[in-house]
């Protein structure tokens, strides 16, 4: 029975580090279940906590098991967990990527457009001190 308690230990450690998600963490309880018996996993009563899902709460959810904790749909539960907290990372890798390309992107355009408007200015700045000059020369002539 302790491979039993190795094994539910290692699918916990995966739950919590992502390796597996809810389907695989499904699959290997059933695996489990032929090998240790379809009563293996006690039943136990605990309260899904409606609160905004974290890694903090993944963490607590570890320590339950490791305190006795371990029935199917326990282990199933802190598979969902981990699923939603993986899909949250994904998905605020993938905003602060879109934010870093867009600011780059304007930071570029800026620059660009800020070198062609220096550009100009000192077009602009030359062009008028020629003209003042060929001003001055044109009334000391008169």
């Amino acid at each position: 029975m302790s491979n039993f308690y190795n094994e539910i230990n290692k699918l916990t450690e995966d739950i919590v580090k992502h390796r597996v998600n809810e389907i695989q963490v499904e699959e290997r309880i059933n695996r489990l279940k032929k090998r240790y018996g379809e009563d293996a996993f006690p039943s136990f009563n605990f309260e899904k906590n409606p609160q905004l899902w974290s890694k903090s709460y993944l963490l607590e959810l570890k320590e339950k098991n490791v305190t006795g904790a371990y029935s199917e749909e326990f282990l199933l539960y802190m598979a969902e967990v981990s699923d939603y907290l993986a899909k949250r990372k994904k998905r605020t890798l993938i905003m602060v990527v879109s934010m870093l390309t867009v600011s780059f992107t304007i930071l570029i355009n800026v620059r660009t457009y800020s070198s062609q408007i220096i550009k100009k200015l000192y077009n602009l700045i030359k062009k008028k001190k020629t003209t003042m000059f060929d001003n001055k020369k044109n009334f000391k002539k008169k």
